[in-house]
């Protein structure tokens, strides 16, 4: 069962939205709704299910994956995930796997006399097909990319054109939803040459996606935005599945002293253990939406030119008020108590977003609001409101922030309808103001 840590904030694809009214009244006149979020521990949920926190084989069809692509830089990477992605398959979610050739991890020691790459890759690739056989995927629904790719001098996937197209065509051919690929927080550099020509192929496409980046054992840093718990059955299957990797087996022996399933599941066992889960294990991922890389969210450090021009362009967008200076806007970005975030379209660099969050200390706590949140027009009903309000979510959980406030007038139905879908509740209080 693939469970998700409790939130409503993170990594879920962005509904509806029309943030503002394309001719704006005098917000000053209005009466504004107070609201306050309190975020829970946990930041993220299932992609495709809004607001669950339940185990995944309780949802039904139009909830799960609707075609699965998982992208291998190696042989044994499908592996890693096999117990989800076994959880998927057996709810009939379309599975497809890409192989890259790989003539690295092989020992001399394992063939009875020193092994040329090409031997090493076929005998690989070899492994992964009886291990695919053993988990029941046909021959249909494998794909192992030409030995003509790009390969380093250890033998290992590069970045390179030729290889983003090979990606690019499986990618486009398959027409996914979700994507299984290894986490590129890793020092395998395969692994991050696969995060960085996926993040390619998705700008240049405008693709949705749902990335599950998996957990490795050479993963250094990694948020565990869902997980599905291993019990000893399923343990003992996973084993089996991993067993079929015989090469990569012998090496972990020779150099480890353990089998390659303990590894993998030695690491599954401390993913359990840091979310204090009954099961003896559980694979652990990080989830994020394909409108992360085509609509980065940074904070502001330095006034620029083009945060000059796209306040001009996007504040009168927000109400009938005076355009922020530059020497106001300077103020912001620089300031102790605000930051002053910007939304890119990665395609073509231009800022289509803001949003500020302050926070500042009275006696008796710390407040934060979040204000002043404007996508441009030419972007609305994207989802990217809703993309801006989780990252500062996130932002605001990592610096520590518990309780977060912001206003809303009540003619502005969709933005009230998406504050109170992440959590916002309405708080039984008068808002008040006086112009002096």
């Amino acid at each position: 069962m693939l469970h998700i840590p409790p939130t409503h904030h993170k990594h879920i694809p962005p509904i509806l939205l029309t943030n503002h009214f394309q001719n704006p009244p005098d917000w000053s006149t209005l009466p504004t709704i107070p609201l306050r979020l309190t975020p829970p521990q946990h930041s993220a949920i299932l992609p495709t299910i809004t607001s669950m926190n339940t185990p995944i084989n309780t949802l039904t069809t139009p909830n799960l994956p609707q075609s699965i692509l998982v992208l291998c830089p190696h042989p044994d990477d499908f592996d890693v995930a096999g117990v989800t992605l076994h959880h998927f398959h057996s709810r009939a979610c379309p599975i497809h796997v890409a192989i890259a050739p790989t003539s690295s991890g092989v020992l001399d020691s394992f063939f009875p006399s020193s092994p040329t790459p090409e031997q090493c890759i076929h005998t690989r690739e070899a492994e992964q097909a009886a291990s695919l056989d053993f988990f029941g995927l046909t021959e249909n629904q494998r794909t192992f990319f030409p030995h003509s790719m790009d390969l380093d001098a250890n033998g290992e996937m590069t970045h390179s054109p030729t290889n983003l197209l090979l990606i690019e065509e499986i990618l486009l051919k398959s027409s996914p939803d979700t994507v299984f690929l290894p986490h590129p927080n890793d020092n395998n550099p395969a692994h991050e040459a696969m995060y960085a020509m996926l993040s390619e192929i998705i700008v240049k496409h405008q693709l949705d996606l749902t990335l599950y980046l998996q957990m490795d054992p050479k993963t250094h840093s990694l948020q565990i935005d869902a997980f599905t718990p291993i019990d000893e059955n399923m343990s003992q299957w996973k084993t089996q599945l991993l067993t079929h990797h015989q090469t990569q087996d012998h090496r972990n022996q020779q150099s480890r002293g353990i089998s390659l399933a303990q590894r993998i599941l030695s690491k599954n066992q401390e993913a359990a253990s840091q979310l204090a889960l009954a099961s003896p294990a559980a694979e652990a991922f990080e989830l994020r939406s394909s409108r992360s890389l085509r609509f980065p969210i940074s904070p502001a450090t330095e006034l620029t030119p083009e945060i000059t021009e796209a306040f001009h362009r996007l504040t009168p967008q927000l109400a009938d008020i005076p355009v922020p200076n530059d020497a106001q806007l300077t103020t912001v970005i620089h300031s102790e108590a605000s930051t002053l975030f910007l939304m890119h379209d990665a395609s073509n660099n231009a800022i289509i977003g803001t949003a500020t969050l302050a926070t500042y200390p009275i006696p008796t706590d710390n407040r934060t609001w979040i204000e002043d949140v404007i996508i441009d027009h030419t972007y609305r009903g994207k989802g990217l409101g809703q993309h801006l309000i989780n990252h500062l979510h996130n932002f605001a959980r990592q610096s520590g922030i518990h309780t977060i406030n912001l206003t809303s007038t009540p003619s502005r139905l969709p933005a009230n309808k998406l504050y109170q879908s992440l959590g916002y509740a309405q708080r039984n209080t008068n808002a008040y103001r006086i112009s002096l």
